[in-house]
Order: C-alpha cells, then structure tokens, then sequence
C-alpha cells in the first residue's frame, strides 16, 4: 500500500516540474518528427529507464514500472 502512495505521489509531482525550455522544445520536435515518419498524427510512445543494471540478466527490472 505504501508503493501506491508513493507512486500517486510522483504522478502528481512530475508533471508540476517545469522543463527547460529547450528541453521541452527537443521532445516536441522529435514527438512531431515521429508523428510524420509514422503517418500518425498522435503516435503512442513508451519511456524507460536507462538505469545501467536494468538489464542484466541478475537485476532485471522489465514489468515492475507502471504504464499508462
């Protein structure tokens, strides 16, 4: 239960953080030039992790971040 709270927590805190600007302009160019190079006008897209142990075959992590 407190996983959930926690996670609430962040789904409300991350979006309240302004982004650079030039760092919010980069993602909108390229989420743009996505939806032109699949045709699709609002492409889904999946974020992950680069953490450097996640996919090591001992620490794997795949499945335990929620999607939306």
């Amino acid at each position: 239960m407190v996983v959930h709270l926690a996670a609430a927590g962040v789904r409300t805190a991350v979006p309240a953080v302004a982004l650079p600007p030039a760092l919010e302009q980069g993602i909108s160019e390229a989420y743009a030039r996505l939806g032109r190079d699949t045709g699709r006008t609002d492409p889904d897209v999946a974020v992950r992790s680069s953490a450097t142990a996640e996919d090591l075959p001992e620490a794997s992590f795949a499945g335990q971040q929620e999607s939306r």
